[in-house]
């Protein structure tokens, strides 16, 4: 089969949901085969490079922590890669997070980036974007604090905090880290 006009490319999000019971293999849509060759594109892929993420791979992580548009900077990435490292947990964000700079694409949660199931979410200023709360649909828990009461992140949280970034995130280091002593000692 050759394809010469208006081509038809199918989209598979691979979901990392398990299936569902009852789901019926045996009729399921055949596509057929189609066969290319490099002369049917106008393009030519030079080289393929995929960026390692820093640190734990979030679709490997237990617990992901996730900044926003409201971490204002790539600056206030550095508070949630200290929760990360205390948590010993992965550090994720949102499309604007990566558009800004201010974290690697290999770290974007969502449809345009990874599909997670972490035991825990901790969102910080992300206001819930559909694409984005799409990437975390099976997280066991989410937590989510945001300035703003009526963002939809607080839709789908578990646990909603509405408070300055500013004054929550010194606190939760603080109590993580007294928490880390005593079970140290």
């Amino acid at each position: 089969m050759k394809v010469n006009q208006n081509p038809r490319i199918p989209n598979v999000l691979v979901v990392s949901n398990p299936a569902v019971k009852g789901t019926d293999v045996q009729n399921a849509p055949i596509f057929p085969r189609i066969e290319l060759s490099e002369a049917d594109f106008r393009a030519k892929t030079m080289e393929i490079f995929e960026e390692q993420p820093e640190g734990i791979p979030i679709d490997k992580a237990d617990i992901v922590v996730s900044g926003g548009h409201g971490m204002k900077s790539a600056g206030g990435f550095e508070s949630l890669k200290e929760i990360a490292d205390l948590l010993g947990s992965a550090v994720g964000g949102t499309r604007r997070a990566v558009e800004e700079g201010w974290i690697k694409e290999a770290s974007m949660i969502g449809v345009s980036g990874k599909i997670i199931r972490p035991k825990l979410l901790i969102s910080f200023g992300a206001s819930g974007a559909n694409h984005w709360t799409a990437g975390f649909v099976g997280a066991n828990k989410v937590v989510a604090i945001d300035s703003d009461p009526d963002a939809q992140v607080f839709d789908v949280c578990d646990i909603g905090i509405v408070d300055d970034l500013n004054e929550v995130i010194p606190v939760m280091i603080k109590k993580i880290k007294e928490n880390l002593t005593k079970i140290d000692s």
